[in-house]
């Protein structure tokens, strides 16, 4: 099987979780033998930083800049990738990322998952939050300490393309890993339906309904991913996708969820919410 990772960036404050993000980092691009560069933005959320702090003489940014690539620099050699490139942005990392990711393609950003807190958190969101949502390449949220290769990862999918190939990066970047294929089947307005006078005999048969074809769609997920797929279990379950992932989470002892993060079209993202932004957060 070939290697899904050719180049990928850590992105860093050089916090204790960014130290946790940069050890999975190393980890996978020692696995796959890929190129890691390790990424710092001169800012850190916009126009609080723009509106709060004074312009600084060149010479004191000058300054700046080289203690912050020899910060940089003494990561990479804590990791193992001494000769890593480093990279400090002029903007907050979601508003640099897609320029850099045009110029020099990337398979994968890894980052912390941990954002920023207080009132600063709710009026802007997290830095991860923000990433998350310029769709510009996989993301890896990193929360807990290395410990080896991931293990037991789970795929959520709602059979859209973009979950399909969610699914097929994951297997390809843990090869080793036991794998859930994941569905939460969960039946549509069946609460308005009660509401409606529709009595339970109905409502079970929609729900049959729904769960007959989810087992159908499953099948032909699995069928579509392939050799991949053979080693991914299915595991179909009711309920609010958000509930359901983090439920599992516990129960099948997973240290990797694996989300497609724009399986829907924007209008029904702009209206339900992203189950992928609001899973991130929790899981």
């Amino acid at each position: 099987m070939t290697t899904p990772l050719g180049r990928l960036w850590l992105a860093t404050d050089l916090s204790a979780p960014a130290a946790l993000a940069g050890d999975r980092a190393a980890q996978l691009a020692s696995q796959h033998g890929c190129l890691l560069g390790l990424l710092k933005s001169r800012e850190h959320g916009g126009w609080i930083e723009e509106l709060c702090s004074p312009a600084l003489p060149p010479e004191l940014v000058e300054r700046l800049d080289a203690a912050r690539l020899a910060a940089l620099q003494v990561e990479a050699e804590r990791l193992g990738f001494g000769g890593a490139e480093r990279r400090l942005l002029d903007e907050p990392l979601h508003r640099a990322l897609p320029a850099l990711q045009a110029r020099i393609p990337a398979d994968l950003l890894v980052m912390g998952a941990r954002g920023r807190g207080g009132w600063e958190r709710l009026l802007l969101g997290s830095t991860a939050d923000r990433v998350l949502r310029t769709h510009v390449l996989p993301v890896l949220l990193v929360r807990a300490a290395v410990e080896g290769p991931y293990r037991r990862i789970g795929i959520a999918t709602d059979f859209s393309p973009i979950s399909l190939a969610a699914a097929r990066f994951a297997l390809d970047l843990c090869p080793q890993a036991i794998a859930l294929l994941i569905h939460a089947s969960d039946l549509p307005y069946e609460g308005a339906l009660g509401f409606a006078g529709v009595g339970r005999d109905t409502v079970e048969h929609y729900r049959s309904l729904a769960a007959r074809e989810a087992r159908h769609s499953m099948d032909a997920c699995a069928a579509s991913l392939g050799e991949a797929g053979v080693r991914a279990a299915p595991a179909l379950r009711e309920g609010r996708p958000a509930d359901v992932l983090a439920e599992l989470v516990e129960e099948a002892g997973l240290d990797l969820m694996v989300l497609g993060a724009a399986g829907r079209s924007a209008i029904e993202r702009g209206l339900l919410g992203s189950v992928s932004a609001h899973a991130a957060a929790r899981l």
